[in-house]
């Protein structure tokens, strides 16, 4: 992650939205940089979603919700509104037709969106 971090502040970067992190349960790291991250809860290797935050974004940070592996939520404060940024690592088309999980990522990801307050500017990455 130092390499991630290292590249976004070369070129300014304060915020990012992370897929496929593979690591296990969820979590803050704290450095010279901030990573958010949302994992399984069980094993390790697949999926993940997560943020990295640095400079001076991370002390705008309202909250960070790991919904699942597949989903995480991130509030940042803003100037005239705050924003929702929510990080998804949607299932491939091949998975979807074993197990319907398709349906159940976007039935969740429906269902966090409408919880997004109505104000926030909501990013979807």
């Amino acid at each position: 992650m130092e390499e991630i971090a290292d590249e976004l502040k070369k070129y300014n970067i304060q915020i990012t939205a992370l897929q496929d992190v593979r690591w296990p349960q969820d979590g803050w790291i704290k450095k010279n940089y901030t990573l958010l991250h949302s994992g399984p809860k069980t094993s390790k290797g697949q999926y993940g979603t997560g943020f990295i935050t640095a400079g001076c974004a991370t002390q705008f940070i309202l909250g960070f919700e790991p919904i699942n592996e597949r989903t995480g939520k991130l509030r940042i404060r803003g100037k005239f509104y705050n924003m929702t940024c929510i990080s998804v690592y949607a299932p491939t088309e091949d998975k979807n037709k074993r197990n319907n999980e398709d349906e159940r990522f976007y039935n969740k990801l429906s269902d966090v969106c409408d919880k997004t307050p109505r104000n926030d500017a909501l990013i979807l990455l």
